[in-house]
């Protein structure tokens, strides 16, 4: 999801390994509060914003898949789970918000990974298939750019792959250099910004949709792995993880990183974010 200046932005980080709370990343950028707890313990799982609801959508709890959908209001601090599931059980997989329809791009279901693209439809409470991957994936995430998706490297391929709605076909783009898996990753403009990892937790890169490359980036304080992050003010704040107590935030103008004052009140990750 890309992001410009936003004076009213909030940040939801829900739920995530061991833990089922909802905690408000305020818009301040210096507060993070506790406002409510969802059903499921669930980590790995994936949640987009439609309104004033977050829907999230299958992972794991216990170490279990599970493909049920919960669905958080941010306004009554309160979580019900739907009649309908997930078409799988399914956890390390994508998803993105487009014309009020919510893609799940592949993920690991029960011991297999896919390349199926699930395409969820909240007012009618069903699902339908839409064109899956060229390639089987898990660990990626994907941002939703000019009419297309674009899917960041995961766990089996190392390039970035386009859907454009346009000619309603997958692409594969240029390599990008190193290995990458479980990066957080967002977008300005044209620029999509690939950030930490599996193996390479302190690498990041931003690749150039227009000139089709890649540019390392400055290296963070942190390292960043299981975390996410958001664009306010045209800076990216990256918070949570497996290491990360603090938010960090990058500044691409000039390639620079600086601590936040925001601080995590517990230790978050596999989690998911909603954006306000």
């Amino acid at each position: 999801m890309s992001i410009g200046s936003n004076s009213s932005l909030e940040v939801l980080a829900l739920a995530g390994f061991e833990t089922n709370s909802v905690y408000n990343y305020n818009k301040d950028n210096t507060t993070v509060e506790l406002i409510g707890n969802v059903i499921e313990m669930r980590d790995s799982h994936c949640s987009e914003t439609i309104k004033d609801q977050v829907f999230l959508f299958a992972g794991r709890v216990d170490g279990l898949l599970i493909g049920s959908i919960e669905k958080f209001d941010k306004n009554t601090r309160t979580s019900e789970t739907l009649s309908i599931k997930c078409p799988v059980e399914n956890h390390f997989f994508s998803s993105n918000l487009i014309d009020d329809k919510v893609y799940l791009i592949g993920g690991w279901s029960n011991k297999n990974v896919i390349a199926d693209v699930e395409i969820f439809c909240p007012e009618k409470l069903t699902f339908i298939q839409g064109i899956p991957l060229p390639e089987v994936e898990e660990r990626h995430m994907s941002v939703f750019i000019d009419n297309a998706i674009y899917v960041s490297p995961g766990y089996f391929e190392h390039t970035i792959r386009r859907f454009d709605f346009r000619d309603k076909a997958w692409t594969s783009l240029i390599e990008i250099p190193g290995v990458k898996c479980m990066s957080t990753v967002t977008s300005i403009d044209q620029d999509i910004y690939i950030l930490g990892g599996d193996y390479e937790s302190k690498m990041c890169h931003v690749y150039d949709i227009r000139a089709n490359s890649y540019r390392q980036l400055a290296k963070p304080p942190i390292d960043i792995l299981y975390s996410q992050c958001y664009v306010h003010e045209h800076q990216i704040f990256v918070f949570g993880g497996y290491f990360n107590d603090n938010a960090q935030i990058y500044d691409p103008k000039t390639d620079s990183w600086r601590l936040s004052k925001l601080k995590c009140l517990e230790r978050q990750y596999f989690f998911s974010k909603a954006i306000f």
